[in-house]
């Protein structure tokens, strides 16, 4: 169960009426992320990763603003799903809910929802409420002025795993397969971000805040 009861995604759903039609639901971005395999349930007004039950949890489709919110809100849960020991096993120490082993997964998880975005055809807006989102983040780059690089490594290699799930035809190139999969197993290393974390941090994007991340 959810260690926290927060409402998530003040900006981007709405609890009172249903903003959004079933029909309106991305083909591409279905595909994505059902071919993940990740078990992604609906119900509820928050979206977060559950840890031990090892499920992704999503607001109803109809509820979000737009479907670039809800797409953008699903990429980040579902960065949270590769962290799990069966995938990348990936573990900054997290010890309650706002810490800064907290801080970083969800700084992990929405540059990695930021890497999806071209691929996805997601068009990312700056919300009114990410300045106070961002905070968490700060405090981790504040004590650690590697942890940009590194958390950008954790998310290309979170990226990657994903992309690497996804169904090849015969004439996809076993390069590009090849590719992805080294991606996810390589060890880390910094990558340089030119302009996409500080687009970030001016409230280009905005992730739902996840009860247990």
């Amino acid at each position: 169960m959810p260690s926290r009861s927060t409402v998530v995604a003040r900006a981007l759903h709405r609890t009172s009426a249903p903003a959004l039609d079933p029909v309106q639901r991305d083909t591409q971005a279905e595909s994505f992320f059902a071919a993940t395999g990740a078990d992604i349930r609906h119900g509820g007004n928050r979206a977060y990763y559950a840890t031990h039950a090892d499920h992704v949890q999503m607001p109803p489709f109809e509820t979000f603003k737009d479907t670039t919110s809800y797409y953008a809100t699903l990429a980040h849960e579902c960065t949270h799903w590769t962290k799990h020991e069966t995938r990348l096993n990936r573990d900054f120490g997290r010890k309650r809910w706002g810490d800064e082993g907290y801080a970083a997964e969800e700084l992990v998880a929405s540059l990695a929802a930021l890497f999806f975005a071209p691929d996805l055809g997601l068009t990312l807006e700056p919300r009114a409420d990410h300045a106070s989102y961002v905070q968490n983040w700060l405090r981790v780059l504040k004590n650690d002025k590697r942890a940009i690089f590194t958390a950008a490594a954790h998310a290309e290699r979170a990226a990657a795993f994903l992309h690497g799930l996804q169904p090849k035809d015969e004439t996809a190139a076993t390069e590009e397969i090849t590719d992805y999969r080294a991606a996810a197993r390589r060890p880390l290393s910094p990558i340089i971000l030119t302009c996409g974390f500080e687009q970030m941090c001016r409230g280009s994007f905005h992730a739902a805040d996840a009860a247990e991340c």
